[in-house]
């Protein structure tokens, strides 16, 4: 991903996230907080690109003590509600974009970064992924927060989502 703004979603509405221990699946690295998902074993694992699955699943965001987590090392996930609306910033094909108001009303795929130390983790709403949708954008940023980000033309943009419950109770292999 070749984006200037790097960070995880960030809660933008709702109550705070419900701190979980889950036991990682295997070693994986990456910067906190970083999004992952529940796998057949009940394990968590660290979620890839939305169209490189055929189904999307999104827990929460997993915080860990050590950079590389091994196998079965309980780690604290903030789990992810229906109820919470979520900033993002958004990119096009790994690379940034504005938030355009002709997005809102709209579901979008997400884009994490799998790579590129030390931002191995990192989550945008990307809007060159839609084979396998994640998120629903409510709003974007700029119409609510000037001073984070000053205009829809702005390059990169954030977006207000919610994800949806079809993409928080899904189990992956």
């Amino acid at each position: 991903m070749a984006i200037t703004e790097k960070c995880s979603p960030w809660l933008w509405a709702g109550d705070a996230s419900e701190m979980v221990v889950a036991q990682i699946a295997g070693t994986q690295t990456w910067t906190a907080p970083t999004p992952v998902y529940v796998s057949t074993s009940g394990t968590v694992k660290v979620c890839v690109d939305s169209d490189t699955d055929a189904e999307v699943a999104i827990y929460g965001f997993a915080y860990a003590d050590a950079a590389a987590p091994t196998a079965n090392t309980e780690i604290y996930v903030a789990k992810i509600r229906e109820d919470q609306l979520w900033a993002i910033w958004v990119s096009n094909g790994g690379n940034d974009s504005a938030a355009a108001q002709t997005i809102v009303g709209d579901m979008y795929g997400h884009s994490v970064e799998t790579t590129a130390a030390p931002y191995v983790g990192y989550m945008t709403l990307d809007l060159a992924l839609t084979s396998y949708k994640s998120m629903y954008v409510e709003d974007i940023v700029s119409n609510l927060n000037t001073k984070l980000v000053a205009s829809t033309s702005t390059s990169p943009g954030a977006a207000i989502v919610r994800f949806p419950a079809s993409v928080l109770n899904t189990v992956l292999a």
